[in-house]
């Protein structure tokens, strides 16, 4: 079966001028993702390694449209479900002299076995939906007061 192209035109002029007349400039939106980021601390995995706390939360890009953790870690993380090698059916091998790992250059391939976070049930999966849910009216809050002032803290 052959494929085909799809070529689709989003005219965004309305969410422009939605952005311009409620002060959604660059600035405002990174400060909001910004914010998004901070309130997210406290839901947000550290790694799956206890001894290791900060590099996840610490290895991030927060631009105005998105915020992105780096970690080879961040799609296990935010699944919340364990991931293994297709051949194997293993998350990862051990060695007492190398310490975990797995074979390079294979895709793993999600289950439904559920991953065991420290600091559950705050620190967990989907942590920004769950913040969210949470600390919504607080950060509309925070980022109107900025607005407010101009786009100052």
């Amino acid at each position: 079966m052959a494929t085909k192209e799809v070529y689709a035109e989003l005219d965004m002029s309305s969410y422009k001028e939605f952005q311009k007349e409620f002060g959604f400039d660059g600035r405002n939106q990174l400060f909001f993702t910004q914010e998004v980021y901070k309130f997210s601390g406290p839901y947000t995995p550290s790694s799956l390694d206890d001894e290791d706390k900060s590099p996840f939360i610490a290895n991030v890009a927060i631009t105005p449209e998105y915020i992105h953790y780096l970690s080879l870690q961040a799609l296990y993380l935010w699944n919340g479900k364990l991931m293994v090698d297709p051949i194997t059916e293993k998350g990862a091998f051990f060695s007492e002299s190398y310490g975990f790992w797995s074979r390079p250059n294979t895709l793993k391939k999600l289950t439904d076995k559920d991953l065991n976070f420290t600091g559950s049930p705050m620190r967990g999966s989907h942590w920004t939906d769950r913040m969210w849910a949470d600390k919504s009216k607080e950060i509309v809050s925070t980022v109107q007061k900025f607005i407010n002032n101009g786009g100052k803290t």
